[in-house]
């Protein structure tokens, strides 16, 4: 299941600190070490997501405590049978919820470097970049489904992006290298998402849902 909010205009930081007390006692702490008030933002809202999909899904309310894999990837310590990945940009917060591996990207819109594609990018997919009246976009698509697949795997963002290669599938959700992939387009930003079952639904909260 895949959870998002896009509204963090809405998102005070009077609202914020509002609701940092619903947040375990490390995680706090996480916040407050935080020197940009954007970060803080997004470490709130982003285990407010994460808490609202644990609530939907398993009926789950107590305090989430994370542990981290030797690749670094975080788990929840009492749950371990529930996999998550999370993902934000300046437009979104996007939490993926599952009971198998999973991965999500989410990325805004930014201008097109050719230099940048030329390392992440397979040669087929630079072709197509080339040839394409909407490069941006393009490549963004691109982008977040490579890392979301890495997301899923463990990987990470590594030197292999560029082996993978996305120019074939032109339908929002397809079938490769035995995943599930699902793609969300809105205007301002491209969430990828990669999973090992399928369908996958996508629910976007309000600020209501979250406080």
């Amino acid at each position: 299941m895949i959870y998002y909010f896009e509204s963090l205009d809405l998102f005070t930081e009077e609202i914020c600190m509002q609701h940092l007390s619903r947040l375990p006692q490390d995680r706090q702490l996480k916040v407050h070490r935080y020197k940009h008030w954007i970060d803080k933002k997004m470490s709130i809202v982003t285990y407010l997501l994460l808490a609202y999909g644990m609530k939907q899904e398993y009926s789950i309310t107590e305090p989430l405590r994370f542990g981290y894999r030797s690749n670094q990837k975080p788990y929840l310590l009492d749950f371990p049978h529930i996999y998550f990945n999370i993902s934000h940009c300046e437009e979104c917060v996007a939490v993926a919820i599952s009971d198998q591996e999973i991965g999500i990207d989410v990325q805004n819109m930014v201008p097109y470097d050719p230099n940048v594609a030329a390392m992440v990018c397979s040669p087929e997919e630079l072709e197509q970049l080339r040839s394409s009246s909407d490069p941006e976009a393009l490549f963004i698509r691109y982008w977040t489904l490579k890392e979301s697949y890495l997301k899923m795997t463990g990987s990470g963002i590594t030197d292999h992006m560029s082996r993978l290669d996305f120019s074939s599938p032109v339908d929002a959700s397809f079938y490769q290298y035995n995943c599930y992939f699902l793609q969300y387009r809105q205007p301002r930003y491209w969430m990828s998402i990669c999973s090992l079952e399928s369908p996958l639904h996508i629910h976007n909260l309000s600020l209501i849902d979250l406080c």
